[in-house]
């Protein structure tokens, strides 16, 4: 008996615990706020997770710079604002025409234009707010080269065998021959004389320092990888006598951002692969001579947004029909690209079994 009434003590002993217990945790009483602890309604226990989600939804900002154009005589060009760890990729508003006589050799990021600071489109990033300065050379102030670097026969040019950066081939050339150039590293600038009428196949293939070539208006026959890999070409104005631009022509000319086709009624073609994976290319014109474009002529143009095209439909000359094979002559362009037509012409465009595929695409252009 006396056993049960020490266990019945200590059992109220241990109830009465656990309701105080009970009543300091759960808040109540005492002039306790008896608002559950558990949300943000208390003052005091912090609760960050609706902080942690805000910062979530904010993305981070990326840097922005300023690019200003010193074109030393060659026009006035808006500035451009880009962003951090950006490539420059230039359309042909920004590459300044050149004075008569004059050729364009570049961008340079000092005002001296040192050959050192020539601007890489291929691989130059920004990291910060940058002037580059517009370089010009004197097509007429070019000494024709020693004619003892060349292997000339008669009127063809066979091989260079000198170490200049800019060369002025000798005005007996009317026939650059194939492979004449080929694999030389270290020519920035080339002047063709007056009277060349055809540039070989691989004629210049990976002259990978060429920067600028003149190319007078009597050439007519441009060969197949005539510059292909020519990875510092930044501009070319086609000649006026060119009839077609063959394959895989400017194939892989990474820092190509302008390119001015020929302006007359005897330029009819732009062969298969012909401006490949030019990636700085961003804006192209197409004359209404043209009337066929081959499969892949604007391959992995990845930042080709803006596409000029004639007055009638180009034929698409061994394109798939399907729009994302990669064949097809406009194949991994940049997203969103354009095609521009004439006034009046949209309608042919849409009705044509060559461009079926990139109805989507077209924009009509006013009068």
């Amino acid at each position: 008996m006396k056993m049960e009434k020490i266990l019945l003590a200590l059992l109220s002993v241990l109830l009465v615990s656990g309701m105080f217990a009970l009543t300091a945790c759960g808040g109540g009483g005492g002039g306790t706020d008896d608002k559950d602890p558990g949300t943000k309604d208390d003052p005091g226990i912090t609760d960050d997770t609706d902080d942690k989600d805000d910062k979530d939804d904010v993305e981070e900002e990326i840097a922005t710079f300023k690019v200003t154009f010193e074109t030393n005589g060659g026009g006035s060009l808006d500035v451009l604002i880009v962003e951090e760890g950006s490539l420059l990729t230039l359309n042909n508003t920004i590459v300044p025409e050149p004075e008569e006589g004059k050729y364009f050799a570049g961008w340079y990021k000092d005002a001296e234009c040192s050959d050192d600071q020539l601007w890489d489109f291929a691989n130059d990033r920004f990291t910060a707010d940058i002037t580059l300065y517009a370089k010009w050379g004197d097509i007429n102030g070019v000494t024709e080269s020693k004619k003892s670097i060349y292997k000339i026969s008669g009127s063809y040019l066979d091989e260079y065998n000198g170490s200049d950066n800019v060369i002025a081939i000798p005005k007996q050339v009317t026939i650059i021959y194939q492979f004449a150039l080929k694999y030389v590293f270290y020519v920035k600038y080339i002047i063709l004389p007056e009277g060349v009428t055809t540039i070989r196949s691989e004629a210049f293939y990976q002259c990978r320092d060429l920067v600028s070539i003149y190319i007078p208006d009597s050439v007519g026959d441009l060969g197949t990888d005539a510059f292909n890999g020519c990875k510092n070409l930044i501009s070319v104005k086609l000649p006026k006598q060119l009839k077609m631009i063959s394959g895989h022509a400017f194939d892989n000319c990474s820092s190509l951002t302008s390119v001015t086709m020929p302006d007359s009624e005897e330029f009819y073609k732009i062969s298969a692969s012909a401006f490949s994976s030019c990636i700085s290319l961003t804006s192209i014109k197409i004359p209404d001579s043209v009337t066929q474009i081959g499969s892949n002529a604007f391959w992995g143009c990845s930042n080709l947004s803006e596409v000029y095209l004639p007055a009638s439909p180009p034929d698409l000359i061994n394109n798939s029909d399907q729009i994302d094979a990669a064949n097809n002559a406009f194949y991994k362009n940049a997203e969103g690209r354009t095609f521009y037509v004439p006034a009046g012409s949209l309608a042919d465009y849409q009705d044509s079994e060559s461009w079926v595929n990139y109805i989507g695409s077209f924009v009509e252009l006013s009068e």
